[in-house]
């Protein structure tokens, strides 16, 4: 996969209508000398960080070919913004931004998916167990869901994905403290919505 989106990259593809635009046959050269950077750079980035940021978008979007559209999106934008002579200085932030943009543009909302993620626990008929068992799961992610913020949601799932404090703070646009105090505020909310599960009239395993 790598190959053939890095074949995409060409500068061929790109100087043309660049320098078209510039409207100079003397411009040429110097797009042509942009598009060899941008290549260069672009390249670089992605062998690099590829696999991390394309399991930020599985992640966000718990859609392998959304993640793989969003991954390709957000470097050919980058390898584009670059052929312009665009001064990216934190090329990571860029993609993450763009990414977690390109994601949420296509996808309708956190809650309607969690929502979705909970009718699908109770969609499957079983025995008298099961269905104690799902009920006490569904009603703690209700809670769950009714208690943390759409941002806590996402910065527990990023850390539960095995992104490092600043990774967060990069795809989020906010500071490392920042998402320290909410993972932290999320945590406690959590413990308390599950002691209100354990009020529930039964939970999972219960005679």
């Amino acid at each position: 996969m790598q190959r053939d989106f890095l074949a995409s990259l060409a500068p061929s593809k790109m100087t043309k209508p660049l320098a078209v635009s510039l409207g100079h046959r003397e411009a040429q050269p110097a797009a042509d000398v942009l598009a060899d950077q941008a290549e260069r750079r672009a390249s670089a980035l992605y062998h690099e960080s590829a696999a991390e940021f394309r399991r930020y978008a599985l992640l966000l979007s718990k859609d392998e070919e959304l993640a793989r559209d969003a991954l390709q999106e957000a470097f050919m934008r980058y390898f584009v913004a670059l052929c312009n002579g665009k001064q990216i200085t934190n090329a990571r932030a860029w993609i993450y931004r763009v990414m977690r943009n390109y994601l949420l543009d296509r996808m309708k909302a956190y809650r309607a998916r969690d929502e979705r993620s909970i009718e699908e626990l109770s969609s499957c008929p079983g025995t008298d167990q099961d269905v104690e068992a799902s009920y006490y799961r569904r009603e703690v992610l209700r809670l769950i869901q009714e208690t943390l913020t759409p941002r806590e949601r996402e910065c527990v799932r990023l850390r539960g994905a095995g992104l490092r404090y600043d990774e967060i703070a990069t795809a989020l646009r906010v500071r490392s403290g920042t998402v320290g105090a909410l993972i932290s505020r999320a945590m406690r909310k959590m413990r308390l919505a599950l002691g209100k599960a354990d009020q529930l009239p039964f939970q999972a395993g219960s005679t």
